[in-house]
């Protein structure tokens, strides 16, 4: 559960203006590995994901057969392997929607238990190299988690989960 403040909201603001800021609890994350991982995702989502490089990010949402939303996410795409990020709860919705179609298909679907981390502001990059991390775009795992730079939005700092 997310606390619904972190103690002084003016010093937080002025935190992340200046530097950097880090939002917790608020996204998981669905894994897709396998060597059909790719066009099994690809048939469920919005997003063309067969077009997209390994190693990028993208604005996605995952559909029902008819159409309809079912989440919201951010897709990582990779060889043999798709993460999409969601919104928090959303993992078990994705994860279970995703299972309700793996049928004859060479890929596994898990939920990523590592917490997911939002890194805001300027001083993002620097955040994230200072943990090991390479904040360029795109996407990078490691040991300790997983690092997307989930794009830039003219009303407010860049982001890093």
């Amino acid at each position: 559960m997310i606390p619904d403040s972190f103690g002084d909201v003016t010093g937080e603001y002025l935190a992340l203006k200046r530097g950097a800021g880090v939002v917790a609890g608020a996204r998981g994350l669905v894994w897709i590995k396998g060597p059909d991982a790719v066009d099994f995702v690809d048939g469920l989502i919005s997003q063309d994901l067969a077009a997209m490089a390994p190693g990028s990010v993208a604005r996605s949402l995952l559909l029902s057969p008819r159409g309809k939303l079912v989440a919201p996410h951010w897709l990582l795409r990779g060889d043999g392997i798709v993460g999409l990020i969601t919104d928090a709860g959303y993992d078990t919705v994705t994860a279970a929607a995703l299972a309700r179609f793996k049928i004859r298909v060479d890929a596994d679907i898990s939920i990523d238990e590592r917490p997911v981390l939002e890194v805001w502001g300027q001083g993002a990059p620097a955040v994230l190299l200072g943990l090991g991390f390479d904040p360029t775009p795109g996407w990078t795992e490691n040991a300790d988690g997983v690092v997307a730079a989930l794009g830039f939005r003219h009303e407010g700092p860049p982001r890093s989960v």
